[in-house]
């Protein structure tokens, strides 16, 4: 009989997992991961078939799909963006004279810390 093994990556200490308590699954001695890869290969091939054709690039339905997602869009008026701009300029301005002024005491600190 199998010890159960607490699940470290997880940390759960349930005892259902067949990787747990050190078994292999019925199957050519493999272990459940193998058959975790295998079942993401069989969906991919499965969504080839159902699509009639291979899944690749296509420029021309990229950019259809890119022109119906921007159609989808909220795009912010005129006077939401002025004030957006404003509010980004003003919390850069703000974090520039914040790190500045850290940057200046650090500076005076060292040179009384360390004479020339």
């Amino acid at each position: 009989m199998a010890k159960a093994v607490r699940n470290s990556s997880t940390g759960s200490g349930k005892k259902s997992d067949s990787t747990q308590t050190g078994k292999r699954d019925g199957r050519t001695g493999k272990a459940a991961s193998d058959k975790r890869s295998s079942k993401a290969g069989q969906a991919k091939q499965r969504a080839q078939t159902r699509s009639g054709q291979k899944q690749g690039f296509s420029m021309t339905r990229f950019i259809r799909d890119v022109r119906v997602e921007l159609s989808k869009v909220t795009w912010p008026t005129r006077s939401e963006l002025l004030v957006s701009t404003i509010v980004v300029l003003v919390a850069v301005a703000i974090a520039g004279v914040y790190t500045g002024a850290l940057d200046w005491a650090f500076a005076r600190a060292l040179q009384l810390i360390l004479p020339k």
